[in-house]
């Protein structure tokens, strides 16, 4: 090859290695880097993380060249830094380009984000995660938790599942508004949304669809002691709609809550995001 072909060829590299450079930092330039490892560029979703109680939902995003996709993940982490969540929605979207577009692959999480979210939670602490997400983060959490937006009304939080009932999925979760904390008490309501079995076999599963019935249900817990009470239920859909109210709304009486129940994740979860100080639960 001739010398100023040579020249030429690596001008052009070079014009294309700074072209490559600024398309994937406008690409992401509203997208705080927290890792670029093990061939994966890891960045915080730039829509406002989501205050709920003492903790933000935050979502990340990882960009796979060798996968072809941009995975977008959400946790739950609390705002003083000590326990989070697992990743509770996966959703994926093809990224066949080499420059990662973050914006679109948020927007179109945000756009396909179930109402209800099938989700059994691991707890963590934040430093101790095995995403990997806690410890990335801990610097701008502060931030994060300033700058984070409230719930909407009717937002749901996921809490956990069982399909120990009749054939069918029930997803549990609790509503970030209203709540009430008095003493070392919560008062929330809680929903369960009852879906079709679904199958998980084969190359393409089949995903559980809502039937249209679920249960709204107002609880009392207590976060020093594994106790709780129902006050009120309304059955939305179904056989027998209607509406159970308890008859000592004023003073419920508190019933052991067995351990590694669902009442006993949904105390957990209550506790950890609107509990008192000083109430921290185990994790």
């Amino acid at each position: 090859m001739h010398r100023a072909s040579r020249r030429a060829c690596t001008m052009l590299a070079a014009c294309a290695a700074v072209l490559w450079a600024s398309g994937a930092a406008a690409a992401g330039a509203d997208y705080l880097t927290l890792s670029e490892r093990y061939g994966t560029h890891t960045v915080l979703g730039a829509a406002p993380a989501i205050k709920i109680g003492k903790a933000v939902m935050v979502r990340v995003l990882r960009h796979r060249p060798a996968d072809k996709e941009i995975a977008t993940e959400h946790f739950l982490l609390a705002c003083d830094g000590s326990w989070m969540t697992d990743n509770f929605a996966y959703l994926a979207v093809a990224s066949t380009s080499g420059i990662p577009d973050f914006a679109a692959a948020e927007r179109q999480s945000i756009a396909q984000m179930p109402a209800v979210i099938q989700a059994a939670h691991n707890f963590s602490m934040q430093d101790q995660d095995p995403y990997e997400v806690g410890p990335l983060i801990k610097k701008q959490l502060p931030r994060i938790c300033a700058q984070a937006r409230p719930a909407r009304a009717g937002m749901l939080v996921p809490i956990t599942e069982t399909d120990e009932f009749d054939g069918q999925l029930l997803v549990f979760s609790i509503l970030p508004k209203p709540v009430l904390v008095k003493g070392d008490r919560v008062r929330a309501w809680f929903r369960t949304t009852i879906h079709t079995q679904g199958s998980r076999q084969g190359k393409t599963p089949a995903p559980a669809i809502p039937t249209g019935e679920y249960w709204m249900t107002l609880k009392e817990v207590d976060c020093k002691a594994p106790r709780a009470a129902e006050l009120e239920r309304i059955v939305h859909g179904g056989d027998k709609p209607g509406r159970t109210v308890c008859t000592k709304c004023g003073t419920p009486a508190l019933e052991p809550v067995k351990e590694h129940s669902i009442g006993d994740a949904e105390r957990k979860m209550a506790c950890r995001l609107f509990g008192p100080p000083g109430a921290a639960l185990p994790l």
